[in-house]
């Protein structure tokens, strides 16, 4: 029976260790980017407005929030959500447009085609009509079925979240490879 030197079986430990950092770091980085959208979607079930964003508006002297904003009147609220609309003619309405933060966002890509296939309540993730903005959307029919409320919010966090993981992740595999490397090459040299 032929026996593995120690070089052999300390390049094959290291191979091993670094595949299991790697298979480790995937899943800690899909786990976290995963349950990240969860918790939008939470946040849009949770904030979704079924009636234009009527809550949100306090603009008009009456206290009447379920009407068209007071003349001349611009609705305004501090808000990450993107509210809109998609009526019967197939295009899409802005309501409100996230506003915390120095970024402009253009709105998500909801097309009419998208829209009329949505029976009552639809949570999907789109890209943005202009721009580099992913969204994760909460498209809900109103009632008569002759328009579908949007509600959607920014990915851009979730992003930058992940991102962050990967190079702290990066890092430390890095490191932890470096240090039995090092260990490896002082085992290796003592034993010769």
């Amino acid at each position: 029976m032929r026996t593995m030197s120690l070089r052999t079986r300390l390049l094959a430990g290291m191979a091993f260790v670094a595949l299991v950092l790697i298979v480790v770091a995937v899943a800690i980085t899909t786990a976290t980017r995963t349950q990240l959208i969860e918790q939008i979607d939470d946040r849009l079930i949770a904030g979704a407005s079924d009636n234009r964003g009527d809550e949100f508006r306090g603009d008009r002297s009456d206290g009447d929030r379920h009407s068209e904003p007071a003349p001349g009147a611009t609705p305004e609220r501090q808000s990450d959500f993107y509210e809109g609309a998609i009526g019967a003619d197939g295009e899409l309405v802005t309501f409100f447009v996230p506003n915390i933060g120095g970024e402009e966002f253009a709105p998500p890509d909801v097309s009419a085609e998208l829209a009329s296939n949505i029976d009552s309540d639809a949570i999907f993730t789109t890209t943005a009509t202009e721009g580099s903005v992913e969204y994760r959307v909460r498209a809900v029919r109103n009632p008569q079925g002759d328009s579908v409320f949007i509600t959607a919010l920014p990915l851009n966090d979730v992003e930058s979240t992940v991102t962050r993981l990967i190079c702290v992740e990066l890092l430390g595999v890095a490191s932890i490879l470096a240090v039995l490397g090092r260990c490896g090459v002082t085992v290796v040299a003592g034993d010769a």
